[in-house]
């Protein structure tokens, strides 16, 4: 076993384009901000977190209008996310340069992106602090998954291919391997 300098190698996180919407003086700006530091919190409610670098602009956005959309990217739109993640929301209109479509969220204010298999409307329960970033807690209100996608009333990965990031790069799942507790059946 090789021992390295301390570092965070959870691995694979799933790529995440949160959505907001800053509502002021009667403008509307849309934006999206690419991440893989998300988790889920917990199942009653369903409850998960994001965390970004204070003072990013779309933390601001979701300081102020307390709400954010969640839409997980197949594999099929990694360009499509680094474009984002590479430019700044407060500059660029991010789904105009990335050629994403929107759909309204049917519970809070926030553009959902249509080319994303699952979507999701959370709402901003509480914020905590840390060093340098800042971990979100949102309920999540509505989830919204395309037909094409679905398999058995449930939605199918393996249509999905959910993209991944694996320090510094990104990744595919690959292949299912059994159901949860699959050695007690």
């Amino acid at each position: 076993m090789v021992q390295l300098e301390p570092k965070n190698l959870i691995i694979p996180l799933p790529v995440t384009l949160v959505t907001v919407r800053l509502r002021d003086n009667g403008s509307v700006k849309d934006n999206i901000i690419p991440l893989s530091w998300v988790n889920n919190l917990d199942s009653d409610p369903d409850l998960v977190s994001i965390v970004l670098s204070k003072d990013k602009y779309s933390g601001k956005v979701i300081k102020k209008s307390r709400h954010f959309g969640m839409a997980i990217p197949g594999a099929s739109l990694m360009e499509k996310v680094d474009l984002c993640g590479s430019t700044h929301g407060d500059q660029v209109d991010k789904f105009k340069a990335a050629g994403l479509s929107t759909f309204e969220a049917k519970a809070i204010d926030v553009p959902l992106i249509l080319e994303c298999p699952i979507n999701m409307e959370c709402v901003l329960e509480q914020i905590y602090p840390f060093g340098g970033h800042e971990m979100y807690a949102a309920k999540v209100v509505a989830t919204h998954v395309d037909e094409r996608f679905m398999a058995d009333s449930k939605p199918d990965f393996s249509k999905i291919d959910p993209l991944c990031f694996v320090d510094g790069q990104y990744w595919t799942l690959g292949k299912k391997m059994e159901e949860l507790f699959f050695t007690s059946k």
